[in-house]
Formats: structure tokens, sequence, C-alpha cells
């Protein structure tokens, strides 16, 4: 059964299309939607090289998946610096404040290894994660 939180990978079924290889930590799964970040995928972009970061690190950027790629979205493990985000699984916080992830950054109280950033994400309507997950497509990891 898929939940929040949890690891998927894609199958062979999906050779050939967007999410063939593709590693999912699921941060929503409910009777709406399903919302996750594709894992090992580098988007080949730096946090720097962003307008409005271009003061920070230069931090890889992952690409998260196919929606909203025009976006920049965080995982973290440090709650106790970025305030805002969502509880997804054990240590495992979704969104939360860029202010303060600047802000920890400027004052180096947080290392890359406690947060991802990743352009985009990986949407599914009601019910389609989990059809394709009954047709084999997914893996728990």
């Amino acid at each position: 059964m898929l939940q929040s939180g949890q690891d998927i990978h894609a199958t062979p079924i999906l050779n050939g299309d967007y999410f063939e290889g593709a590693r999912i930590l699921l941060v929503k799964h409910d009777q709406d939607e399903s919302i996750g970040f594709i894992t090992n995928r580098a988007s080949g972009k730096q946090l720097n090289e962003l307008v409005e970061f271009s003061n920070c690190p230069p931090i890889p950027l992952r690409e998260g998946g196919p929606v909203g790629q025009d976006h920049l979205y965080m995982l973290h493990r440090r709650p106790d610096l970025i305030n805002g985000g969502q509880r997804v699984g054990e240590g495992i916080y979704w969104g939360g404040s860029m202010d303060d992830l600047v802000t920890a950054l400027a004052v180096q109280e947080i290392k890359e290894d406690q947060f991802t950033l990743f352009l985009g994400y990986c949407g599914w309507d009601a019910g389609e994660l989990d059809q394709e997950w009954m047709e084999g497509c997914w893996l728990q990891q």
C-alpha cells in the first residue's frame, strides 16, 4: 500500500518513459492526489544560478519531476532551522521557508546532506498512482 514518506522506484515497464530509472520519495498520497520527487536525477543547475539566490553557494539542484519545473521545492531534515515544513517521513520534511534555508546557509548552520532542492515535482491525480502500482510500474525500494 502506497503512503507518504515511502520510496518507490520505476520498473522496466516504464523504460522509454520520462520515469525510466526514477526513484521517487512520495511526500503526499491520499484520495485526492499523489505528489513526490525524483531523488536520483540531477538537473545540471545550481542554486546560485537562480537570480533570487545568486548570493548563495553553488548547491546542486535535482530534477524533481515534470510538473512545475520553474519552481523550487525543498526536502530537509532540519525543522529546527527551517520553519513551515510538513513532516512526510522519519526525520524528513517537505517545504518550509526558503528564507530560513538561505539564512542557515549564510551562517553555515546547515550542511548539504541535510536538505535537497528540486526543480519540479511528480504529480498524479486521484487514483492514478495506485493504478500504475497495480499495473507493476512501481515497486517499493
